[in-house]
């Protein structure tokens, strides 16, 4: 009886993921990637940080931007600190902006590369657009601590979305916002294993952290797909 193992990062198109054989084996397939969860993404990398700090004079406005990639955006949490006056915050689809200086993010497991396709800058004279999500956040603040990692937002693929923020209040406010987004995410890294051909929501799901064990007859083999490079363990035992 002899055992091998292995990892392979499956994507698209599909990955041969247990190749022909004489022999009967026991394969025994596992997804390595985090499951869908905020806590879970960061410390395995997924999370950027992105925050920003402004005064918005009375009854003015600030905005931000995000154009996100062609994997689109989750925001996994967010944060909004206001200090002496009310704010409206909205998430403003489709809109027409000009672009201000670039908000950097940084991944919150500093094991891990800053890189993402998302492009975050300040956006100035916006008009038009949908608000697609707003929140109101009190002078007191009693709001913007309690909800943060309780609203996940799903973005489209390279699509453009304003963040404004606004002074309802009339006092003007100092504020503190606090963005954390992942790009691979929601079924990203689901995992779909069939026989010969196989093609994404094709096959047997996979999903991360699941494993399943397949008694393979000589001379079949098994091809795997992933809609993003996604981490497979792959451990095979030759069944005497």
């Amino acid at each position: 009886m002899s055992i091998s193992s292995s990892v392979l990062s499956i994507g698209s198109p599909q990955v041969q993921v247990h190749p022909p054989s004489v022999h009967e084996q026991r394969v025994t397939l596992r997804n390595l990637q985090p499951r869908s969860e905020a806590d879970e993404y960061s410390r395995d990398g997924y999370v950027f940080l992105a925050d920003a700090r402004f005064t918005l004079a009375n009854s003015g406005s600030t905005a931000l931007a995000i154009r996100t990639g062609s994997n689109g955006v989750q925001f996994q949490f967010y944060q909004i600190d206001v200090d002496n006056s009310t704010v409206l915050a909205q998430l403003i689809e489709g809109a027409t902006y000009g672009t201000g200086g670039t908000v950097l993010a940084y991944n919150i497991n500093r094991n891990f590369a800053d890189t993402y396709d998302s492009v975050l800058t300040g956006a100035t004279t916006v008009t038009g657009g949908t608000s697609v999500s707003e929140e109101y956040v009190p002078a007191s603040n009693q709001s913007g601590d309690a909800l943060a990692l309780t609203k996940v937002h799903t973005l489209e693929p390279s699509t453009e979305y304003v963040m404004k923020f606004t002074d309802l209040g009339g006092n003007g406010t100092e504020v503190h916002f606090q963005l954390g987004f992942s790009e691979q995410y929601n079924g990203g890294h689901d995992i779909w294993v069939n026989h010969q051909t196989v093609e994404v929501d094709n096959g047997f799901l996979l999903r991360p952290q699941e494993s399943i064990t397949l008694d393979v007859s000589p001379l079949d083999d098994l091809v795997a797909i992933s809609s993003q490079p996604t981490k497979l363990s792959v451990l095979r035992q030759v069944v005497d």
